[in-house]
């Protein structure tokens, strides 16, 4: 019998196999970046099929089976990010960095640090109370900390506090006027990890 490993998951793609399964690439808290195949997925009456969509935060179970291909027996959507999907551009911006985030991460080492701020801010972010006027600046911070903790870009003083804490108003304030820096960093660590 295979050993069922519980952790919560953000579906970053999918890609379809057969007539009826889909493998997964799927960002884990506890297990890493992973791909999981789900049998039957497609199907009207699968009942994994609502919480298996692309972007959702998830409760994921997965076994580990032969030959290390991990198979999910259960998901379910957590509602924590749905206010994202009411705002187109707060919703782009999610999208990117988990796009950004599958280019980068490589391996299955897990990064539960990460795992949780991007869901820690994306849900703060989300929230109808953050302005529109601070959704790129908002995105830009994210790529940089994504980058940074995926050991990508070199590191500047002045560019610390966007790594640390709640993207809150008082620090896109303060980090407004180093954007142009944020993305230098960004786009340098992109090259270097030939993206």
């Amino acid at each position: 019998m295979h050993h069922i490993y519980h952790t919560e998951a953000i579906i970053i793609y999918h890609g379809n196999i057969g007539e009826a399964n889909r493998l997964f690439t799927i960002f884990t808290r506890d297990l890493g970046m992973i791909k999981a195949t789900a049998q039957s997925v497609r199907l009207a009456k699968s009942k994994l099929r609502p919480s298996l969509q692309d972007y959702n935060l998830i409760s994921l179970d997965v076994v580990q089976g032969k030959g290390g291909v991990w198979r999910i027996v259960n998901a379910r959507k957590k509602d924590t990010l749905e206010f994202l999907t009411t705002n187109k551009k707060k919703y782009s911006a999610w999208i990117k960095t988990l796009y950004l985030l599958r280019e980068l991460y490589h391996g299955e080492d897990p990064h539960p640090e990460l795992f949780d701020d991007l869901v820690s801010e994306y849900t703060h972010f989300s929230q109808p109370v953050f302005a529109e006027d601070w959704i790129e600046l908002f995105e830009t911070i994210m790529a940089f900390r994504v980058v940074s903790a995926l050991g990508y870009g070199e590191a500047h003083e002045t560019l610390t506090p966007a790594l640390y804490g709640p993207v809150d108003l008082p620090l896109l304030v303060s980090l407004s006027k180093e954007k142009k820096l944020i993305i230098s960093s960004v786009n340098n660590a992109l090259r270097e990890a030939s993206v």
